[in-house]
């Protein structure tokens, strides 16, 4: 395949991108394939390398000179000037120049893609990162003020925190079924279904209820619910728990006879009228064991602070899950921000494959008088090859063809 044939076929590839080092590399093959919007490398991509920035392209335009000119060479003897393979050189880069601009208007079709696909990725990245950072903004400056904040009664398990309000609460309702079960006894003797639901409706009436209540008060700053119906509620679990304390001193109070009776000889139960100091303080203490372990299970519900706690770190984790989405964004962004600029790459790579051309062209003209001085063999003939070859590097030196436009390198050449 000729250099020509090269130069046209550039950087044909079956897909639209291919991988120069760490950069991807648009083609002209760009229908109907389009840039990636999302995340996938754009800093990275860059327009095509110039053909005539390949050595293997350069490399071959010299064989092909050599093939191509070989009868004109051999024509020439000791009364040729150098010049006669000179306007062959210029045609065929004629074409070589062709090729460049049509590369040229190619990778400037390319900058306008690579640059918009940029800024659409941009502007798609800013849309998520900035609700993102009001949002760490917001949880942030709701965390600082509970950073010094610690609960009274948790108990810390691995990396979860346990309210000891609930297991205290569980206790006292065992412990409050087992003081009434034996009271309630003597008056539902024979109903031991009632028996049993009584026991429990007490303990849930006074532990269980005021568990709640403990646990209401202390999420009072939380707008779970309106605030009259919160504190009817509130009101409401209040009336139980001492509803409950009433019942048990009325339980207590009006089952003494029965308590204390005993059994005469007939095998007849009797009931006791006259108690004893002991017997009244017996009653009493039970009596208000209902209340004891109700304002037990209140006392360790009611901790602000443990909801507090558990909001902040609920914010903290929340905050943590906002930081690691947002740290790909930013990172993209700040890729994206600061990548190098296209055209400027485009700019030095067309820049050095004009040079490229008009050293080519040089180079192929300086290596024609070469060829003839080795056929002619003549000393004479060498050394006027040799002026002659400076007489052209002088004159290619003379302007500088990275400055000019292709189409002033035409007329140059022409």
């Amino acid at each position: 395949m000729s250099i020509f044939n090269k130069i046209f076929e550039g950087s044909k590839r079956k897909g639209i991108f291919k991988k120069k080092g760490d950069y991807s590399v648009l083609t002209d093959n760009y229908v109907p394939a389009s840039l990636p919007t999302y995340g996938q490398g754009l800093e990275n991509f860059v327009t095509a390398d110039y053909p005539m920035n390949n050595p293997e392209i350069i490399e071959t335009g010299y064989h092909e000179v050599e093939e191509y000119l070989s009868g004109v060479i051999a024509t020439c003897d000791s009364h040729s000037t150098g010049s006669e393979c000179d306007p062959y050189i210029d045609a065929k880069m004629d074409h070589v120049i062709a090729g460049h601009e049509a590369a040229a208007a190619n990778n400037e079709n390319q900058i306008v893609r690579i640059r918009s696909a940029r800024t659409m990725r941009k502007e798609a990245l800013d849309r998520k990162i900035n609700p993102r950072e009001e949002k760490i903004a917001k949880l942030q400056s709701e965390i600082e003020p509970l950073e010094e904040l610690r609960s009274h009664f948790q108990i810390h398990i691995g990396k979860s925190a346990i309210s000891i309000g609930l297991p205290i609460t569980v206790i006292a309702m065992l412990v409050d079924a087992a003081v009434n079960y034996s009271f309630l006894q003597t008056v539902l003797l024979s109903n031991a279904t009632l028996l049993l639901i009584t026991v429990i409706c007490m303990s849930v009436m006074s532990d269980g209820s005021m568990w709640a209540l403990g646990t209401f008060l202390s999420r009072r700053k939380e707008k779970f619910t309106s605030k009259p119906l919160f504190w009817i509620i509130c009101v409401g679990l209040a009336s139980m728990f001492l509803l409950s304390v009433a019942a048990s001193v009325m339980i207590r109070w009006g089952s003494m006879d029965a308590t204390y009776g005993t059994i005469n000889a007939a095998g007849e139960f009797v009931g006791k009228e006259s108690y004893s100091l002991a017997e009244y303080g017996v009653t009493l203490a039970t009596a208000f064991v209902t209340t004891a372990t109700g304002l037990l299970s209140f006392a360790f519900s009611l901790d602000e602070n443990a909801f507090l706690v558990s909001i902040r770190e609920r914010k903290k984790k929340e905050l943590a899950r906002c930081l690691a989405e947002i740290d790909p964004l930013l990172n993209e962004r700040a890729l994206l921000e600061n990548a190098p600029d296209p055209k400027e790459w485009d700019e030095r790579k067309r820049a050095a494959a004009e040079r490229q051309i008009e050293a080519v062209r040089l180079g192929l003209k300086l290596h024609c008088r070469k060829l003839m001085a080795e056929g002619v063999n003549d000393p004479d003939f060498t050394e006027r090859m040799t002026e002659s070859g400076e007489a052209l590097l002088r004159k290619g030196t003379s302007s500088d063809i990275s400055k000019m436009p292709a189409t002033t390198i035409i007329k140059k050449a022409a």
